[in-house]
């Protein structure tokens, strides 16, 4: 795309409604109907979005950076959660949050994000804190923080984070206490991806699986990767991109399936 206003995002516009696809750009949102092409409505916050929409019990959430300029430099220290009413597009800031650059995730009521070294839960209904866990203590270092999205790994009922300084760890869904981590050769980036119980990662250099208890099952020496989004098939495929090829290997075993090139 060559509009400049548009902003890009590891994730695809979602289905919804009657049905339609809902895209946005910086801070505007447009809904449209996936049939006809034809606009439902716009709306538009005030600041840049930092995630892809999410979907859930009738609304539209996404995550707003709110920026600021300390000494010449361009920082964000904060963030909004904003809702969007289905049918009219209308935003209302339902909470404001600490700086967060990573997509949230939703499970079942819950949206779990992640601001520097904290975890956070939030009920979407009455958008009340279910808890809020400092990781720092228990196993991140004081300065360390979070360098990927969480995801949700059914099986331990987890929600499993990374850390900048290698590690990979997962948290109960329930009151976001450390069920275990693990130690990476470097940091996990970019997207962590599960299946029912395996939990995939891509670090500077690797493909990660790990069992749903932490422990190695395979990895996958890759060299350098440039782009460090990794998607997971139904049917059990994992797909990342390097240099100028399309990778798919099994999830089973991380065999290469298909390495098409890009022209």
């Amino acid at each position: 795309m060559t509009d400049q206003n548009v902003f890009f995002s590891s994730s695809p516009p979602i289905p919804f409604g009657r049905p339609g696809i809902f895209d946005f750009k910086y801070c505007q949102f447009t809904a449209i109907d996936s049939n006809t092409g034809e606009l439902i409505w716009t709306s538009a916050l005030e600041s840049v979005v930092s995630s892809a929409p999410l979907f859930a019990f009738g609304k539209i959430f996404a995550v707003q950076r709110i920026f600021e300029v300390n000494n010449g430099q361009l920082s964000t220290r904060v963030a909004d959660i904003a809702q969007f009413d289905l049918r009219t597009g209308t935003p209302e800031i339902i909470k404001t949050i600490g700086s967060a650059e990573h997509e949230p995730l939703i499970v079942s009521d819950l949206m779990i994000y992640v601001t520097e070294n904290r975890a956070n839960a939030l009920e979407l209904f009455g958008n009340k804190s279910k808890w809020n866990s400092r990781i720092g203590i228990e196993v991140m270092d004081i300065e360390d923080t979070f360098s990927a999205s969480p995801a949700y790994l059914r099986s331990a009922l987890a929600v499993v984070c990374a850390s900048s300084k290698g590690r990979l760890f997962a948290l109960s869904i329930e009151d976001g206490s450390t069920l275990w981590s693990t130690n990476l050769s470097s940091p996990p980036l970019g997207t962590i991806a599960c299946s029912h119980n395996r939990v995939f990662c891509l670090t500077r250099d690797e493909l990660v699986c790990l069992s749903a208890v932490g422990e190695a099952v395979w990895k996958k020496t890759l060299g350098i990767v440039e782009i460090n989004h990794l998607a997971l098939s139904e049917s059990g495929t994992l797909f990342y991109v390097r240099r100028d090829h399309l990778y798919a290997c099994s999830a089973q075993d991380g065999k290469e399936l298909l390495r098409p090139a890009f022209r």
